[in-house]
């Protein structure tokens, strides 16, 4: 619940500016990387797949919407990984990761969402972007 509170306040803080930024591939992969003042918002998109991801600025914190409740979060470089291990969200069990490269603004995005099902781990989400440019 921390972490989607942790998202609600990157996405809704409307009285901070913000600095929109698109990046895609030649596969398709679209990312509005929204810089605000307290962290960044990547909205990742490619073949009708969906995911938010949300990062303080210290790099310290942040979430998967709809995945991630308290990821580990480890910072490399120019780079982040979220890590979540699973737990109860409202009605399923899930799981996920993502790995940030900022190289360059952002070069790129991989995303995973898993729903834990009767008979296992269901990948319900994935989505992996790279060689991003930034879209001008």
């Amino acid at each position: 619940m921390k972490k989607l509170a942790l998202l609600a306040l990157l996405v809704g803080s409307f009285a901070q500016a913000s600095d929109m930024r698109q990046f895609t591939n030649l596969d398709g992969c679209r990312v509005d990387l929204e810089k605000r003042g307290n962290g960044d918002v990547l909205y990742v998109s490619h073949d009708g797949q969906e995911a938010i991801i949300g990062v303080t600025s210290d790099r310290r914190e942040g979430t998967i919407a709809g995945y991630c409740d308290e990821p580990n979060v480890v910072s490399f470089g120019t780079g982040v990984n979220l890590l979540c291990n699973a737990h109860q969200n409202g009605d399923y069990v899930t799981r996920g990761s993502a790995e940030i490269d900022f190289r360059n603004g952002l070069t790129a995005v991989t995303v995973e969402g898993q729903v834990k099902r009767m008979f296992g781990w269901k990948t319900d989400l994935q989505i992996d972007c790279q060689n991003l440019v930034e879209r001008r």
